[in-house]
């Protein structure tokens, strides 16, 4: 293991335990002086755009729509505010009146499987994907926020129609919810609507929503 020590007036190298002494040249600047911390401020921004994002494809995979602006901010404030994980948001999900709605108790858990799917990849489950998934979340091996976590990820795993979808599902929310501050939530479903693996589809939704 190679361990380095920065001192005022030389530079000593511990290796193998055997130690090494240089005299550091006069024109060289003093090593510790110029240690800076690295910038903070880029890692805030990319921790709040990811977090942004993550809360945006949730909206899209539960309620099948791009989120309002002052419900984007209400999340985003609590998970940067009181250490909220996706997986408590994705819960909090499940205690809110639309989703109470959008997901009753009557509901199939085949019904179920098949919205989340259709939310987030216009298509609904293989027989396979659904045999499994039943299996899961009858048995509540798998909680239903935790689904939708998981067939948001797998969406964006690899390379594909469904990565371009949910890709092209995400911008345009963020184009509606950040850039143009909307609220309306019937206009947040349909945009969605119109939304392809074509990118040609989100111009198009930019265009009509100006």
């Amino acid at each position: 293991m190679l361990k380095k020590s920065f001192f005022r007036v030389g530079l000593s190298i511990l290796f193998m335990g055997n130690l090494l002494a240089f005299e550091t040249p006069p024109s060289v600047p003093n090593l510790v002086d110029s240690l800076e911390s690295p910038p903070v401020i880029p890692v805030i921004i990319l921790n709040e755009e990811v977090q942004q994002e993550e809360i945006i494809e949730l909206y899209v995979a539960t309620f099948g729509r791009a989120p309002d602006k002052a419900g984007l901010d209400y999340w985003l404030q609590e998970m940067k505010n009181n250490s909220w994980t996706m997986e408590k948001v994705a819960t909090s999900f499940f205690d809110q009146p639309e989703t109470k709605n959008q997901y009753p108790d009557s509901l199939s858990t085949d019904e179920f499987i098949d919205k989340i799917y259709l939310n987030i990849l216009n298509r609904e489950s293989d027989s396979a994907g659904k045999d499994y998934w039943r299996a899961e979340l009858d048995s509540g091996k798998i909680p239903k926020q935790k689904f939708i976590i998981a067939i948001i990820n797998g969406a964006k795993d690899k390379e594909g129609d469904d990565k371009r979808l949910l890709e092209n599902k995400t911008t345009i929310s963020k184009y509606f919810a950040i850039t143009l501050s909307k609220n309306d939530p019937n206009e947040a479903k349909d945009i969605l609507e119109n939304i392809t693996i074509d990118s040609q589809s989100v111009e198009d939704v930019k265009s009509w929503l100006k």
